[in-house]
């Protein structure tokens, strides 16, 4: 019974390693990077617990600067090819 309550505390710990990694990531302005991590806290997790739910959350945050900064980049490059047209 230890053992299995140990084999659990380190599942736990493995899965909210990825998770603090991701908002570590995620505050360092590492967006993609903290959604592939999120990604894989999640597949750990699952998506139906209190802990799965709080990484879907931080998951779609990165997921929205990170589509923000494509539209962005891609905004930017369309002005810089008028400009030299």
């Amino acid at each position: 019974m230890l053992q299995e309550a140990e084999l659990q505390r380190r599942e736990q710990a493995a899965k909210s390693k990825q998770f603090s990694l991701g908002k570590l990531a995620y505050g360092k302005g590492l967006y993609p990077e903290s959604a592939r991590l999120f990604e894989l806290a999640l597949d750990k997790e699952g998506p139906f617990s209190k802990l799965g739910g709080e990484i879907q959350l931080w998951q779609a945050l990165a997921y929205q600067v990170k589509v923000y900064n494509t539209a962005a980049n891609q905004a930017l490059n369309r002005a810089i090819l008028a400009v030299h047209a």
